[in-house]
């Protein structure tokens, strides 16, 4: 256990700070519903450790991992801080890797390669499916290799983390120390000074209002609000208007399948070339003798594939990838394949990392029904009434129609909305940049258009505008005179205080308040007055002292005892001991993680 011993020399759990440091790792059947490979990310590194490069392609599986996680326990986050968060992840994962190297611990490739084969992303009726596994490859934008390599890493963080946990030796007095350490209690002594409450004692004069209100009244404002009606122009609307019939339906039937014959189930093959930054105008000219030892007959696209092509996963199959309906691999693939013939092979596809040549291999027309047809019908009939009565609309705004009018012409529904800010507008209104733009420069009568999508297009008709404005001194008393009383309060906060400290030297007082048997879990006080009052030493006892709560409160207190609670024999249960293993495990994972992050060279790239 040396280098173990190695690892945790210098440890120290004496810190005044608690870190609880949590390791993100996970298998990699939880990487679903990956982040897109955007090319112009293509080269993109987002993080360097250590020298070792993470890019943008192991960033958003990472991000897509940890979506997956808080979405299935139903934790609501913003993107930016998920991303935080794969970061650090990312950070702790190959910190712990290094470390785990410089060790002696190691992952084989034939590991690796086992845990791919087991993981059910990659199945298909149960079984390890090679064409679904290449997919994944292609989607996420990654090698074989660099897939492996990221496996590699994952595994060896949390080799030596389970290693570590496993050797962690916590003496049974240590342990019951903890844990009757949670058990104390603590009594206490202390006057509220409620802002709240003391701000109800202040009084006003008019003039210190008015004075106030001259001197500030610009932050009393009112929003802008409006009046207006709308038409809400959609597809949704719009279908419940078309009718097929069945002739039109057998027609369109026989036209998509003869539209079908460039379309439908196609397989591929390709040769892969990879490249770095370095080695691209080389892979370039690779690529291209490869393409013209093909095209004049020198070499077999079969043969090319096993003799050039890096793609492990496919060169003993001779390329093969499967089959795509046209949405399986990139959109670089897909636009060259759709216009590919029979057993042709395609000019030079790139992609970010990789060069391909792409070989159809097999072609089959895709198969319609009655239902695809009639589908088909009401989409079209759906686009072109739109167009239809967005240009009736159009032109009746133009004939001075309102809206009523409108409505009642076309059949058509309206909505009102009275006295309305943006914010309270429509959802689907607020996504519109143009109502954005237009909100506080509307005028009454008008009537203007806004595209929400593709699908909508909203009519909306102004009735009345209000602009914003500032309120009025009888508007705005109420707020100003809550505000200048709180403000008096903090200015006399100090002699409140004084004045509580001096409760503290009477034999007895009714304003102060008195809590025994204070527990750490309490909720009768502020969390973080708890964390201090439970952060104190029996040397400080009897002390007056000041906490500031950030909900606006200020408490005068004293420490009057401290409760240690010895624990009896029946109290001490493997539960209770396991509670606080696996405390003081975290504790030395946090100050491992600690260490190796503060000797560690990371640098941020730009897209965090």
């Amino acid at each position: 256990m040396s280098a173990l011993e190695n690892i945790r020399k210098g440890l120290s759990s004496s810190g005044s700070t608690l870190i609880v440091g949590i390791l993100i790792v996970g298998l990699v059947a939880t990487f679903g519903n990956f982040l897109g490979t955007d090319n112009a990310f293509s080269n993109q590194k987002v993080l360097e450790i250590n020298g070792q490069d993470i890019s943008i392609q192991e960033f958003s599986l990472e991000a897509n991992r940890l979506n997956s996680i808080f979405s299935n326990q139903e934790i609501s986050l913003e993107q930016e801080q998920v991303t935080q968060i794969a970061q650090d992840s990312l950070i702790q994962r190959i910190l712990l890797a290094q470390q785990s190297d410089n060790n002696g611990f190691y992952v084989t490739e034939s590991f690796v390669k086992e845990i791919i084969q087991a993981d059910p992303t990659f199945t298909r009726d149960g079984v390890f499916n090679l064409d679904v596994f290449r997919g994944f490859l292609l989607r996420s934008g990654l090698g074989a290799e660099e897939f492996q390599n990221i496996l590699k890493t994952q595994y060896k963080s949390i080799q030596l983390k389970e290693a570590l946990n496993a050797s962690a030796f916590i003496p049974d007095d240590h342990l019951n120390k903890f844990v009757s350490s949670i058990n104390h209690h603590r009594d206490i002594t202390f006057k509220k000074i409620s802002l709240a409450e003391e701000a109800k004692k202040e009084s006003l004069s008019d003039e210190e209002i008015i004075k106030y209100y001259n001197e500030e009244g610009s932050q009393f404002m009112i929003e802008s609000k409006a009046s207006f009606s709308i038409i809400d122009l959609n597809t949704n609307f719009l279908e419940s208007k078309v009718q097929v019939t069945d002739s039109e339906v057998s027609a369109e039937l026989i036209n998509l399948e003869e539209q079908s014959s460039n379309s439908g189930q196609k397989r591929i093959s390709h040769i892969q070339i990879d490249f770095d930054s370095l080695s691209k105008i080389e892979a370039l000219q690779k690529v291209d003798d490869i393409k013209k030892q093909i095209d004049s007959g020198l070499i077999s696209f079969e043969d090319a594939v096993t003799n050039f092509s890096d793609d492990f996963g496919s060169k003993s199959l001779e390329g093969d990838l499967g089959y795509t309906d046209g949405t399986i691999f990139p959109i670089e693939f897909e636009e060259v394949i759709k216009d590919l013939s029979l057993n042709e092979i395609s000019s030079v596809v790139e992609l970010s990392s990789s060069l391909h040549l792409i070989k159809l291999t097999e072609s089959n027309v895709d198969s319609f029904t009655a239902k695809d047809a009639r589908n088909s019908l009401i989409d079209q009939k759906t686009q072109s009434l739109f167009a239809s009565v967005e240009e009736n609309i159009l032109s009746s705004i133009d004939g001075n129609k309102n809206l009523i009018e409108i409505s009642q012409l076309l059949d058509l529904p309206v909505k009102s909305f009275s006295n309305v800010s943006f914010n309270d507008a429509p959802e689907y209104l607020q996504t519109s940049e143009d109502f954005l733009d237009t909100y506080d420069s509307l005028s009454p009568g008008e009537i203007l258009e806004f595209p929400i999508d593709n699908d909508r297009l909203v009519f909306l008709e102004v009735e009345e505008f209000f602009p914003e404005r500032q309120k009025t001194l009888e508007e705005a008393e109420e707020d100003i005179t809550e505000i200048i009383k709180f403000q008096k309060v903090q200015d006399n906060l100090n002699n409140l205080v004084d004045e509580s400290v001096l409760l503290f030297a009477q034999a007895s007082s009714s304003e102060l308040t008195s809590y025994e048997d204070l527990k750490r879990d309490t909720s009768l006080l502020p969390n973080s007055m708890v964390s201090e009052i439970f952060s104190l030493r029996k040397d400080q006892i009897n002390q007056i002292r000041r906490f500031d709560a950030i909900e606006g409160d200020t408490y005068v207190y004293t420490l009057d005892s401290i409760d240690e609670i010895e624990l009896e024999a029946s109290e001490e249960d493997s539960q209770q001991n396991e509670f606080a293993k696996s405390a003081v495990i975290n504790i030395e994972d946090s100050l491992l993680i600690e260490q190796l992050r503060s000797s560690a060279s990371i640098k941020l790239g730009n897209l965090l």
